[in-house]
């Protein structure tokens, strides 16, 4: 972020004091190794234990004199390595009472990469070095009081017996529970394990993945709550790929093994399937991940983040060659689909790519009677847009089941029977319904993005078949977060959620008006207040009993692939700033013009929805978290500032005086009251109209209404435009990788892939096309 430090990470390990427990192996090397190079700590207490005779501080010699220490090898670096001889079986680990006090006092973080890997060796020996070892570590942990961090390195491979491996710990165990299996690897003697062995671990293909998965139980399980405490999973370990050389390792195994199988001229056979995809991780880039991974547990502290033990796959998200061909096509194959507010912008593009590229059975579709136009009436002008050329076909008409709702009644005022029959079939709801007045009276703001969504999701708890409601909400209601997690943020400025509810449903529209600055309070207008009131309603009352997933656009924008290119609707988004200089009147900017933008093409967003629908239900199917499943759609390497976007339009212009108009003639400015310079112009156009022969704008004082609109608009979505927005935005991302090839092509979301520049300059005609249709629509008015 703009605001940030620039060494927030180097920042964090600067003269910290790190506990390294197991850096005598692989891991531990590269990670002392990486410490010593990169991060100025000011103090590493590495354990070591007396091997072979030697004790702790001939065994660190030994270490350092591996050709992976040789950029490191300073005695003002070496100095800074304190070397704990240790003696696990022991109490305390065998330290002296005063070292113990010192470690307790100064210690902040600790990496923890002790590990038996012997994929076969005995239960009860790998249970008490990778369980029972780690669980002491973890209380003797507890009483660390300048404690940050502790990273505890698994495996991916724990949880083998998932389809899909989330970020999360699976607390299942194929015997008993994890308190009796707990019991018995304490009480039952070496012996006893091993006749129990294929009893215990049935599927799990080796004791070492099934020491791991209850030892990540038990991090979950007893000191989630207690300690700042992470679980980093890497897949197969491999030799340095980058640091400090390329190639080093200290063992035979991963890609070593099939080296020196060819190496020994035995490599004519191999026990592996040759079209599966491998997942290695160098060791180089599986330290660093440990060390941000402790970075960011810290900073989760800091943040008040949730109660569960954050989880880090280090995995290549890759399409699985065992994922079937069309698993999103298959999932709305032959399914009802509910589509409440499919009359705006973002719901037209929806009903679009359900009927041009999935193949649903029905689309229930809420309509309300509007300006004397009818349920009928209201889709037959709506399937008159070019956007639907593609789908007007009567057998895809033939899909949409118009119901004509009415909010303000019970049921939404259908008939008994209708309700009835949408009940027994629906099992797809999208949920696009929103007023999107930014500064819109408060009671009116939350009575649409709040309370009409509960009555929404309160009837549809009552859908038998229900898999997926994906809730659309939006970026920015998370605004005062500096970095945006999936997650729903439960802070409001004013009261809880409870007494903001209460006050809001009974209060009048006049006295929530004379409340709102108090009940806002840093809340730049109502839109996003009541988003974020909407996100915590659905996450306090419907996380349980519902299958709901939230999903979070920045601002949408006209479509950027399909149907075409620059569909839109509105004149909101960037196709105000196209009209601002359509008109004229774009001379100056409420933007900042370094700061970066964040814009999601319609298109993208309706495929990111229907993705989010999928991805939900799979979630319900695998036993996934209770908590509400958020799908923040948000690039964070767009490079495309405010600046160069507007800019951007004037490539577009084909006439020299348009195109130097457009792209040099305008200011940025903080100060909104600039703005009455583009008012100034207006006056002056609409007099020149008044008197002009042949001049037709679209009413009066058209110009005039144009300044003052671009001024309110750019008022309301000024704090978007200050500030580059950073974001965690993972679950769309994984989901995506779980597409086949056709899939990706059809649901496309990734943000990443726009040329910002090339599109924004692309849709400049298609808006002016929507716009001057606007205009000869007021003007026959």
């Amino acid at each position: 972020m703009s605001n940030c430090s620039e060494s927030r990470v180097l920042e964090f390990y600067r003269g910290s004091t790190v506990l390294l427990a197991g850096g005598t192996g692989f891991l531990g090397k590269t990670l002392l190794e990486k410490i010593l190079r990169c991060l100025e700590v000011r103090k590493i207490y590495l354990l070591i234990r007396t091997k072979r005779g030697c004790c702790g501080e001939e065994r660190l010699k030994a270490i350092l004199e591996d050709r992976l220490f040789d950029r490191v090898r300073k005695p003002e670096l070496i100095a800074k390595i304190v070397p704990v001889e240790v003696d696990y079986a022991e109490k305390d680990f065998g330290l002296a009472p005063g070292l113990t006090c010192e470690i307790r006092k100064e210690v902040e973080i600790v990496l923890y990469c002790i590990a038996t890997v012997k994929m076969m060796a005995p239960l009860k020996e790998t249970v008490e070095t990778n369980v029972f070892l780690a669980r002491r570590m973890l209380r003797w942990c507890r009483t660390f009081p300048r404690l940050q961090a502790f990273v505890f390195t698994s495996t991916f491979y724990c949880n083998f017996d998932k389809e899909i491996c989330e970020e999360k710990v699976y607390k299942e165990l194929p015997f008993g529970s994890y308190d009796i299996v707990m019991n018995m690897m304490k009480h039952l003697s070496a012996e006893e394990c091993e006749q129990l062995k294929s009893t215990i671990l049935q599927k799990f293909p080796n004791t070492y993945t099934f020491s791991k998965r209850l030892a990540e139980i038990m991090i979950e399980t007893e000191f989630g709550q207690t300690l700042p405490i992470a679980i980093y999973r890497p897949p197969v370990i491999t030799p340095t790929c980058r640091e400090p050389m390329l190639g080093w390792t200290d063992n035979s195994y991963g890609p070593v093994a099939f080296v020196k199988s060819f190496w020994d001229g035995l490599g004519l056979v191999k026990y592996e399937n040759a079209r599966v995809k491998c997942d290695l991780a160098p060791i180089d880039y599986c330290a660093n991940a440990v060390l941000i991974c402790a970075f960011d547990v810290a900073e989760k502290g800091r943040g008040c983040s949730d109660l569960c033990v954050p989880v880090y796959n280090h995995h290549i998200t890759v399409t699985m060659s065992n994922c079937s061909e069309s698993r999103v096509l298959e999932f709305y194959r032959g399914s009802t689909v509910l589509l409440a507010g499919g009359t705006g912008f973002l719901g037209k593009t929806l009903l679009e790519k359900l009927l041009r590229c999935l193949k649903v059975k029905k689309i229930y579709l809420l309509i309300r009677t509007k300006k004397g136009c009818c349920g009928e009436e209201r889709l037959k002008a709506i399937l008159e847009d070019r956007l639907f050329d593609r789908v007007r076909k009567p057998e895809l008409i033939a899909k949409i089941v118009p119901v004509e709702v009415d909010y303000a009644e019970k049921d939404f005022g259908m008939a008994p029977g209708l309700t009835c029959e949408i009940r027994k079939e629906v099992e797809i709801v999208l949920y696009c319904l929103a007023t999107v007045k930014m500064m819109g009276a408060l009671k009116e703001t939350v009575e649409t993005n709040v309370f009409l969504a509960r009555r929404m999701l309160r009837w549809c708890r009552t859908f038998p078949r229900l898999e997926a409601f994906v809730f659309t909400s939006t970026f920015y209601c998370n605004f005062d977060q500096e970095i945006i997690e999936e997650k729903v943020y439960t802070e409001l400025p004013f009261g809880s959620y409870e007494i903001v509810m209460n006050m809001l449903k009974h209060l009048s529209a006049e006295e929530c008006e004379q409340l709102k600055s108090t009940i806002l309070k840093k809340f730049p207008n109502t839109y996003v207040f009541s988003k974020r009131l909407a996100e915590i309603m659905i996450e306090t009352e419907f996380a349980q009993t519902l299958p709901v997933a939230i999903y979070r656009p920045p601002i949408i924008t006209p479509t950027c692939r399909e149907p075409m290119l620059g569909w839109t609707d509105n004149p909101y988004g960037s196709v105000a700033y196209i009209k601002s200089f359509w008109d004229g009147l774009g001379h100056v900017k409420y933007v900042d013009s370094r700061a970066k933008c964040s814009f999601a093409p319609v298109d993208y967003c309706a495929n990111a929805v229907l993705v989010s629908g999928f991805d939900l239900a799979e979630k319900r199917l695998v036993g996934s978290a209770p908590c509400v499943p958020v799908y923040n759609h948000h690039s964070n390497t767009t490079n495309t500032t405010f600046g160069e976007l507007t800019s951007s339009f004037g490539d577009s212009r084909k006439r020299f005086w348009d195109w130097i108009i457009w792209k040099y003639c305008w200011i940025s400015t903080s100060f909104i009251w600039l703005m009455y310079l583009n008012v100034i112009l207006a006056r002056i156009k609409d007099f020149i109209a008044m008197w002009c022969p042949g001049s037709k704008p679209a009413h009066k004082y058209y110009y005039r209404w144009s300044a003052y609109w671009f001024m309110a608009f750019s008022q309301s979505v000024g704090f978007v435009a200050f500030r580059s927005w950073k974001s965690v935005s993972n679950n769309l991302k994984r989901a995506q990788c779980y597409l086949s090839e056709r899939e990706r092509q059809i649901l496309f979301t990734d943000l990443d892939e726009i040329d910002m520049r090339e599109y924004m300059s692309g849709q400049v005609d298609e808006a002016i096309q929507y716009l001057e249709c606007e205009n000869k629509r007021r003007y026959r008015k």
